[in-house]
């Protein structure tokens, strides 16, 4: 889920996200008379998922919190979630185990390439030493565990 408004244009209902505009889970739905938006019609019943939307956070989410890529993650799609658990805040492990298996791969070839002795001798610069700290013991742990 993003943080933007988004809009079904067929019939201009207010979704979660492009996955997630099932009728069930509509917020609301923009009324158009004389071809002009007159009003906005509220689902009050939604209200919680605009909650959600508005203050999940994704780390606290089940297989996310203990998971050393959640950082760097982009996050699960919660349309495929609830389609796969009905429920929009379960992530899908295939999607999980898709990412980490792309990121080990990376900071494999990242590691052969030489790119985090660049980062290591301060070539790359970091806004915060925290973010160098954390992609170096991310390389170091793949590097040792996998």
């Amino acid at each position: 889920m993003s943080k933007e408004l988004s809009i079904r244009v067929a019939d201009l209902s207010l979704i979660l996200c492009h996955r997630l505009s099932y009728e069930e889970l509509l917020l609301g739905k923009f009324i158009v008379e004389n071809n002009q938006i007159t009003k906005i019609k509220a689902n009050n019943n939604k209200v919680p998922l605009l909650s959600i939307k508005a203050h999940f956070n994704r780390s606290c989410a089940p297989l996310c919190e203990k998971c050393i890529f959640e950082p760097i993650c982009p996050g699960f799609c919660c349309g495929l979630a609830y389609e796969t658990f009905n429920n929009i805040l379960v992530p899908t492990p295939n999607m999980c185990n898709m990412y980490k298996t792309k990121y080990i791969f990376l900071i494999k070839k990242y590691n052969d390439m030489g790119i985090f002795d660049l980062i290591e001798n301060n070539i790359f610069q970091f806004k915060l030493e925290e973010e160098k700290h954390y992609i170096l013991s991310l390389r170091d742990t793949i590097l040792n565990e996998v």
